[in-house]
């Protein structure tokens, strides 16, 4: 019991500091990690200007299997 009172601290203390800290999830938006990952296979990308089907795109690119990695994040950003 006592460790299940700790562990819901826990979580709670996790989800009010990442929504405080404005890092919490943004629909048709990129994560601060998957940006920069773009950013590694496509420099100069603007991912603020992306499209929600753009954004939709490179996250299947980033979490699809690695063959044209490449090739689908340069054609999902054009």
């Amino acid at each position: 019991m006592k460790n299940l009172i700790l562990a819901s601290a826990a979580l709670v203390a996790i989800a009010g500091s990442a929504s405080a800290s404005g890092q919490g999830y943004q629909p048709n938006k990129l994560s601060n990690v998957d940006a920069a990952e773009l950013n590694i296979y496509v420099p100069n990308v603007n991912v603020d200007q992306l499209t929600p089907a753009q954004v939709q795109s490179v996250e299947s690119a980033l979490y699809g299997d690695d063959k044209g990695k490449v090739a689908a994040l340069r054609a999902a950003v054009r």
